[in-house]
């Protein structure tokens, strides 16, 4: 999770809002949202997200925020094969 996501649910947590946030699994920045109110942790890889059913949520959310990539070193990140898999992730059927 970066910085980005963090903010994110920062942001929306000061607000009062409910947040449900998906995070890679086993991911070593989870620690910094366990202790947050309001928030709901699902932790599964971004290639995982297509089987995880979101019209059987608890409750009903109004905005979704995408900040997961994946392929982010620097070499990673000049392979178009890679990167293409970030992108067919970021399009929702």
């Amino acid at each position: 999770m970066r910085d980005l996501g963090v903010a994110i649910i920062k942001a929306s947590l000061k607000r009062g809002d409910q947040i449900l946030a998906f995070v890679r699994r086993n991911s070593k920045k989870t620690f910094r949202l366990k202790k947050m109110s309001n928030l709901k942790i699902v932790e599964l890889n971004i290639d995982e997200f297509d089987s995880y059913n979101l019209e059987n949520l608890e409750e009903p959310y109004d905005v979704f925020f995408h900040a997961a990539w994946s392929f982010t070193n620097k070499i990673d990140r000049d392979n178009p094969v890679l990167q293409e898999e970030n992108i067919k992730y970021a399009l929702f059927k």
